[in-house]
């Protein structure tokens, strides 16, 4: 169930395609945006803040992060294990170059149990919930874009890829669909 709060953070998100006017919004209204959310077991969602807080971190056991941002450090290495791809959230920009490092990333911190990885933009909104859905897709945890995108939207209700990305995610899909048909030639 959605409380009131988060459903003015959901409205806020989708009246709003500029991200400096959607943080002043969110600023004005004193609405908090700033957590993790855990998707599976050890994958986590977030934003910039929580990746800037060791306080956050240590609380969730986070011990390695994928950051999606341009402009955010790594603040805590060599403590943490860190992989920093430098992207946009744009339309255009392709996510999908990415997503072989990224998921090597992941799957081998999440080989040792006592591991978690926080995977964050600047907002934990589209960037860094596309990676997360394709990793999901990828790993057949879920067998479509959308059952993947329903899942971590029920986690972190503030998620919205922009169309560039879903259009990406969907092919990644079909990819994935297409390399696991096959043909019985009699």
């Amino acid at each position: 169930m959605t409380t009131e709060n988060e459903k003015n953070k959901i409205n806020i998100i989708n009246q709003l395609n500029d991200e400096q006017i959607f943080f002043d919004r969110l600023m004005k209204q004193n609405l908090e945006l700033y957590q993790m959310n855990k998707i599976i077991p050890g994958l986590y969602l977030g934003d910039d803040f929580v990746a800037r807080k060791r306080e956050i971190l240590s609380e969730y056991k986070i011990t390695h992060v994928l950051n999606l941002t341009i402009n955010i450090p790594n603040k805590f290495e060599p403590e943490i294990s860190y992989l920093k791809i430098n992207i946009l959230d744009s339309e255009r920009q392709d996510i999908q170059k990415y997503f072989d490092d990224t998921f090597e990333f992941i799957d081998n911190a999440l080989k040792n149990k006592k591991n978690s990885v926080l995977v964050h933009c600047n907002a934990g909104i589209s960037r860094s919930a596309s990676f997360v859905i394709a990793y999901l897709i990828k790993k057949g945890v879920f067998k479509s874009y959308q059952e993947a995108f329903e899942h971590v939207k029920k986690c972190r209700p503030i998620i919205a890829p922009n169309q560039g990305f879903v259009k990406q995610l969907q092919q990644l899909e079909s990819y994935k669909k297409d390399k696991n048909s096959f043909c019985i030639i009699s």
